[in-house]
């Protein structure tokens, strides 16, 4: 096992030093977040058969597909033979050639075309997260349910921004998209609940005055998600994590769920129901799963 973990590490090592060399030679940016996906995308291209593909260890989460692995020499590199100019400007402390001879570019040749053919992709490079989750995502609904559900309420303070009746019914489309697999029952059931819910609350008008609350609770609906979707999409590397990764999502449901079921009293709003949130009540509800949000 530690052989795997040594020999894993460094492959990647070598490949994001590798990396280093070609982005800061196309003057591109070099932030974590390509490093991840472009790495990703390299795997993909270099295909399941191949020698390299179990050293480049992955998982789905809540921004896609992501490797601690790539986390960890990424943060070495960057800190150890870089110097930071400003955000993802860098200099290399050593000569190029240390950064562009490889003993596993020397050995796998094919990493430097495929490297080369998406960095000199303008279009690709610059889109590249979103092009991981069109080409690669698990499930299709990942596509519309981060960029056009989760990604709206993330960027967002007010409901004013963007079109409601479009944002519920993008939720409706995604519903009949989740997965059918056992393993997310129990999220399709609290996803749909939210969904009539978030139907009932826009009819009645109070959309815009509740989506502090709605905004957190959408959020963590993609968050509780993510952490389902690492259990079933990740690689073999990855398998010592499944206990707790299991029961931080059955943790995570059981909250969802709760805070999902206050929504129902926001639909009875106009009502002349019992029901109704006081101010006082609604300025709690904000602020307790803002804190679960936070925590």
């Amino acid at each position: 096992m530690l052989k795997l973990v040594d020999t894993t590490s460094k492959t990647m090592d070598d490949l994001v030093k590798f990396l280093f060399f070609e982005l800061k030679e196309n003057n591109e940016p070099i932030s974590e977040t390509q490093m991840q996906k472009l790495i990703f995308k390299i795997k993909m291209e270099l295909g399941g058969s191949h020698e390299l593909y179990e050293e480049l260890p992955y998982y789905w989460y809540i921004h896609g597909p992501f490797s601690e692995v790539v986390r960890d020499s990424f943060n070495d590199i960057k800190n150890n033979f870089c110097k930071l100019q400003a955000y993802n400007k860098v200099i290399l402390k050593k000569q190029h050639d240390d950064f562009k001879d490889s003993e596993l570019v020397d050995n796998f040749s094919e990493i430097i075309k495929i490297s080369k053919k998406i960095i000199n992709n303008q279009n690709l490079f610059d889109n590249i997260v979103k092009h991981v989750y069109n080409m690669y995502a698990p499930y299709r609904v990942m596509l519309p349910f981060k960029f056009e559900i989760y990604q709206i309420a993330n960027n967002n303070r007010f409901s004013q921004n963007f079109d409601v009746d479009e944002y519920v019914d993008t939720f409706y489309k995604c519903e009949s998209q989740l997965p059918d697999d056992k393993y997310f029952v129990n999220f399709s059931e609290i996803y749909s609940q939210l969904c009539i819910n978030l139907d009932l609350i826009n009819d009645n008008g109070t959309f815009d005055e509740n989506w502090r609350f709605l905004r957190n609770l959408i959020k963590e609906l993609w968050t509780t998600f993510a952490k389902g979707l690492r259990v079933k999409s990740k690689d073999n590397y990855y398998n010592y994590e499944i206990d707790v990764w299991n029961q931080k999502f059955e943790d995570n449901l059981r909250i969802l769920s709760q805070f999902v079921d206050k929504t129902e009293i926001l639909t009875n709003y106009n009502s002349s129901s019992n029901n109704n949130y006081t101010s006082s009540q609604k300025k709690i509800l904000n602020t307790t799963i803002g804190s679960y949000l936070r925590g």
